[in-house]
């Protein structure tokens, strides 16, 4: 454009800017904003939210903070779009506090809040196990004439099934159909992971035929709690009915259905029947992913199976996959194994060739040291509501 003598205008500063934040490249779109003025081109709303939403996004709340202070230096009116980036970024850090100080700020500015800043006040509450003050944000909504919508009765219904209240999830459900809000795909896996993590997998099925009946579409989440809630129960080969099924109905699986199931195996002592399936998700289009390898090399140390979790554990440092729950623990009776040693010859692992003959707590202490992905500890604690059955499938 600058060679055509083309001038870039806000706009198409602005389409870059949000490209760049959606990609996570927050310092180049720092670059264009610094850019956009040299050029004398001012930024406007759009530009400040497209940023501010990114780093909150990102985890760099404190950072969209000082975007909102540099909008108003520089006179930008900040909208509702503005307060919902800054508001999310704090709820998913679970700074509730900061994100009422937000709800405060935006209205004292004449900002009116909207269904999304009151279902992100909504849903961390939930998540945090204070549904009271979740059913709160809902009445508080009603009465500022903002009507509650979809999103807003899953986080509710979320809430108490984390809880394992599910009567009072139905009563939600109850609640947002009188009010003409039709309930979505969500809603119903919401109640059936609540029903499955209390074991009760026939009124999961219940809640199954009635979203069916009318005419909601299952999607992988809906078979994927079906699957733990049987497999929780000891009921491996009905979950695998249940992998059979929905790929019959179109629904492909994804690499959590055969966590579940390799999970399940694994657990129930048919380490055999897990390791073929393991074999088996790649060919099925999966990819395997750091929980399918940590479930195969629980079953592993669990069974004394030394060498095959020693040659697991090769791949999984040449993948870059890391030990997490108790399997660190089973690794670290793994290392006293007087075995262990002509194992590894035997399989010309370098794993722990740097740490000779030394006792087991400090060859774990040098295992750490030489490779730190290995044993490093992954941030689970923004994980979607929907996904949390998932976690309950592996022994911590």
């Amino acid at each position: 454009m600058a060679g055509r003598n083309i001038s870039p205008d806000v706009q198409t500063f602005n389409v870059l800017v949000d490209m760049l934040c959606k990609q996570g490249m927050l310092k180049e779109a720092e670059e264009v904003l610094e850019l956009m003025i040299q050029r004398g081109v001012e930024p406007d709303v759009f530009t400040y939210n497209a940023l501010m939403n990114g780093y909150c996004l990102h985890g760099k709340v404190d950072v969209g903070r000082r975007v909102l202070e540099l909008m108003i230096q520089r006179r930008v009116l900040p909208d509702v779009f503005t307060y919902n980036a800054l508001m999310n970024g704090y709820c998913l850090l679970k700074r509730v506090d900061e994100a009422r100080r937000v709800l405060e700020l935006m209205t004292q500015s004449g900002v009116e809040p909207d269904v999304v800043t009151y279902n992100s006040l909504m849903n961390v509450y939930c998540l945090l196990g204070k549904v009271d003050v979740g059913r709160r944000v809902l009445e508080l909504m009603i009465q500022r004439r903002v009507l509650p919508d979809v999103v807003t009765y899953n986080a509710l219904m979320n809430g108490y099934c984390l809880l394992g209240q599910v009567d009072e999830a139905m009563r939600v459900l109850e609640l947002m159909i009188t009010r003409g809000v039709e309930p979505n795909v969500v809603t119903y896996n919401t109640l059936m992971n609540g029903y499955c993590l209390l074991g009760k997998v026939d009124e999961a099925r219940r809640v199954l035929e009635v979203m069916t009946q009318r005419g909601v579409q299952p999607d992988v989440v809906t078979y994927n709690s079906l699957m733990n809630g049987y497999c929780f129960l000891g009921k491996v080969d009905k979950a695998r009915r249940v992998l059979g099924f929905m790929t019959c109905q179109g629904c492909q699986p994804d690499v959590f259905s055969y966590n579940i199931l390799i999970n399940g195996y694994s657990k129930e002592g048919r380490l055999k029947e897990a390791i073929e399936l393991f074999q088996k998700v790649e060919e099925n289009g999966c990819i395997l992913n750091n929980y399918t390898y940590n479930i195969i090399l629980q079953g592993f140390l669990q069974n004394s199976e030394t060498a095959k979790a020693v040659e697991l554990l090769k791949v999984m440092v040449d993948g870059g996959s890391t030990v997490i729950g108790c399997n660190k623990n089973l690794l670290v009776n793994l290392l006293s194994d007087d075995r262990l040693d002509h194992l590894l010859k035997e399989s010309n692992s370098n794993i722990f060739s740097s740490v000779g003959d030394f006792k087991p707590s400090i060859r774990s202490s040098a295992l750490s040291v030489q490779y730190p992905t290995l044993f490093s500890v992954q941030p689970m604690e923004y994980i979607s509501s929907e996904m949390l059955f998932y976690l309950g499938t592996f022994e911590e």
